[in-house]
């Protein structure tokens, strides 16, 4: 059957420290560590996902990938990918298993993180590298 889904509004922000497992915690920095989450759509095997995140001014990003294509919407704030500042209004698409990091601007950065389906990977650098060796 066909139907219309509505995200949440009252789905509050969530800090990555006080829900994620202390394995995946431990590959984050500090600044990572403070980042909030709000997640519209929580996708599925064949379900769309939306999450809301909240960055702290100048956070630098572990370097990592994921297995699935992302797309990024910043809302406010920058995102540094290397020479490239994305702000408000900029969308960018990452292609799954592309290893990346970004630096958070000065006031922080609030943006939409988008995959076709639920992706809850995060294939840090020294993962990748044994992955791409094998």
């Amino acid at each position: 059957m066909k139907k219309i889904e509505f995200g949440h509004k009252e789905t509050a922000f969530r800090k990555v420290s006080d829900f994620a497992p202390a394995t995946f915690l431990d590959t984050l920095s500090k600044e990572e560590r403070e980042t909030e989450v709000r997640t519209h759509f929580p996708g599925g095997d064949d379900r769309l996902f939306l999450m809301e995140i909240k960055d702290v001014p100048n956070m630098q990003s572990t370097h990592h990938a994921h297995e699935k294509d992302e797309i990024f919407f910043v809302l406010e704030g920058e995102m540094h990918f290397g020479n490239r500042v994305c702000s408000a209004g900029d969308s960018i698409h990452i292609v799954g298993g592309t290893l990346y990091t970004f630096k958070i601007g000065p006031a922080g950065c609030r943006y939409l993180k988008f995959t076709g389906t639920a992706d809850n990977s995060f294939i840090t650098k020294d993962r990748y590298r044994h992955n791409e060796s094998t």
